[in-house]
């Protein structure tokens, strides 16, 4: 009778133990047409329809995102610079399985979808560590300078940038060999990067009492600085996709997003936000603006590069991602 008393205490302990490592929250029945949005003061996570630009719904999650990347049709990862460990999501079920420990200070993340690997910046350890996301495993920590944030990729190379924001400087790293093989000086504190297939766009705040207001250009083969595009106070995001020949830079500062095309380098368009923009994204017809102080999600139509709309979400919305197949 012990034996079988026992037996029982210990499975409920292992079932207690494992429950743990898994949650469940409230997912839309189909994630079509739907933005996923986390929010910076609070963990949520809410459901936009951009169909008719309104919330869903917003659920309590366990814990707060900093990042949030899509891996394929069903699993998002979910990155907490507070958390040891990162989370998938499933949008099928709302099932948030604990998959891997990496420790705190995870900021920012990049999809590597040819390669399976998911690279995370580790600001407070100053690496940048490589997931398998076939397998949950860390393959790879590759030491880097200080306080590694914003990455960019080179998909023909295989070379991964790093900007480090306290050291001012972008770190080249060989994804094959899982090495840096060359780091150059940059505008200060930089935040935001784009590789437009030659050429390293680089943002940034500016060296300390000397705010930035423009966007730099380097060759990351030399580290040459090639060009600079005065745009709005403190360029900290930069989008571009296949949907048109525009670098969109989003000014953390001033408030503003500059649409700029890509091969004359001059700016075309300019546009005000909400204030304290944080995050940028686009689809076909949409761009995608979260605003930290003024609460909002901004609705901007690409073609006219007019404010559609300006919806209110709360709690300082941040990272955005698209739920459906072909996002």
């Amino acid at each position: 009778m012990k034996k079988h008393r026992w037996l029982f205490v210990m499975v409920s302990f292992f079932l207690l133990l494992f429950g743990c490592q898994q949650e469940s929250i409230s997912v839309p029945d189909s994630v079509d047409d739907v933005l996923l949005l986390s929010h910076l003061k609070e963990p949520m996570l809410s459901y936009i329809n951009l169909n008719d630009k309104k919330v869903i719904e917003t659920t309590e999650i366990e814990n707060r995102i900093t990042d949030m990347k899509k891996i394929n049709k069903e699993h998002v990862i979910l990155a907490g610079e507070n958390e040891e460990y990162l989370y998938k999501l499933s949008l099928e079920n709302g099932n948030v399985e604990r998959i891997a420990k990496v420790g705190k200070g995870m900021n920012k993340m990049l999809y590597d979808s040819k390669n399976k690997l998911l690279f995370l910046a580790d600001s407070a350890n100053n690496n940048i560590h490589f997931l398998n996301v076939e397998t949950n495993h860390v393959t790879a920590s590759v030491s880097v300078d200080e306080f590694p944030l914003s990455m960019a990729l080179n998909p023909v190379k295989n070379y991964l940038y790093a900007a480090n924001t306290k050291s001012g400087t972008v770190s080249v790293i060989d994804i094959h060999q899982k090495e840096v093989v060359s780091s150059f000086p940059v505008v200060g504190r930089p935040n935001g990067l784009l590789f437009d297939g030659q050429y390293l766009w680089v943002g940034g705040h500016g060296a300390y009492g000397e705010l930035n207001s423009a966007v730099y250009i380097y060759n990351p083969e030399t580290g040459e600085e090639i060009d600079r595009i005065e745009v709005g106070l403190m360029p900290v995001d930069l989008y571009s996709d296949s949907e048109n020949a525009a670098v969109y830079v989003l000014c953390h500062g001033s408030h503003q997003l500059f649409e700029i095309n890509e091969k004359t380098r001059i700016v075309n368009e300019v546009i005000s936000v909400g204030s304290n923009p944080n995050a940028l994204t686009g689809d076909e017809n949409m761009l995608y603006v979260t605003s930290l102080d003024e609460n909002t999600l901004s609705f901007i139509n690409r073609e006219s590069f007019k404010l559609e709309k300006e919806l209110n979400v709360g709690n300082s919305p941040h990272m955005m991602i698209f739920g459906g197949e072909n996002k």
